[in-house]
This record gives C-alpha cells, structure tokens and sequence, in this order.
C-alpha cells in the first residue's frame, strides 16, 4: 500500500461526502412535501400570468441544468486526473460533485418555487427528472475509482473498504 494512502482518513472524508449529498437530497424533499402540503386545497386561477412564463423557464433550465453538471463536471474531472495525492483527488472530487448538485438542485427549487406560485403539477413532474439525475450522480467508491483513473493496489483498497 502507498505511503500517500491513509485508509482511514479516506474513509473519513468519503463520508463526509455521503453526508452532503444525503443532507441535499433530504431538503429537497422535504421542501417537495412542505408544498404539496401548503399547496393542498388552494384554488389557484387558469388564467395566471406567471403560470405561461413558467411553462417555458422551468423545463428548459431543469434539461439545461442537467446537461450543464454533467459537462462540468466532465471537464473538471479530466483536469483533476494528473493530481498525485489521493487525498487531492478526494478533495477535487468532493468539489466537483458539489458544483454538480449544487446546479441541480438550483434547477429543482426553481420548479418547487414555481409549483408553489402556480399549483401547476407540470413542475412537479420537472423537479422529479432533475431530482432523478440528482440521484443518479450520487457520490460512489466505485465512481470515484473510474474518474480518477485510481489504479493498483490503491484501487483494490479503496474498494474493499
């Protein structure tokens, strides 16, 4: 085992990691069930204004926010590989990952907003998609491993642990 690798302060640091995203996750929906329980029963008209500028924004910045974490994320990634410390590449990562749900979740609190201004379902069915890829980008060993190109023993320890 390298000398750089400190098994037991990744480990740390690795949850750490699961920590945020979970914490993230978590407030997005308990934001979703807090406005669908202040949303209940409220008689909203057809006719509202904010409604039609919504209609356009929501689904184009939740699809944008989702191409945009992803290409960022991408780039940051190829950039951060040539770093030699695995402490360094778990910093980056860590980072990276927050910039990516941070955009996202962006996008998910502007569809909850909107659902709650307009009891308008459409950004409901937006913030599930955007909460989905949220999901779906969630901090891994094994994702960790594959864009850090993390190879050799190092590799094999990391995802034993």
């Amino acid at each position: 085992m390298s000398s750089q690798f400190d098994k037991q302060n990744f480990e740390n640091n690795f949850r750490v990691t699961y920590l945020i995203f979970f914490a993230l996750a978590a407030g997005q929906l308990l934001i979703l069930i807090m406005f669908l329980f202040l949303i209940n029963g409220v008689e909203i008209p057809d006719d509202n204004p904010i409604d039609n500028i919504f209609t356009f924004i929501v689904p184009m910045v939740g699809l944008t926010s989702m191409f945009a974490s992803k290409i960022l994320y991408t780039q940051n990634i190829l950039k951060a590989q040539q770093t030699d410390s695995i402490s360094e590449k778990l910093k980056k990562y860590r980072s990276f990952k927050i910039i990516s749900w941070a955009i996202l979740e962006g996008a998910a609190l502007l569809s909850l907003v909107a659902f709650f201004l307009t009891a308008n379902y459409l950004y409901v069915a937006v913030f599930i998609f955007v909460y989905g890829f949220f999901l779906f980008i969630r901090p891994s060993k094994e994702g960790f491993v594959l864009d850090m190109q993390i190879t050799g023993p190092v590799k094999e320890t990391i995802l034993r642990t």
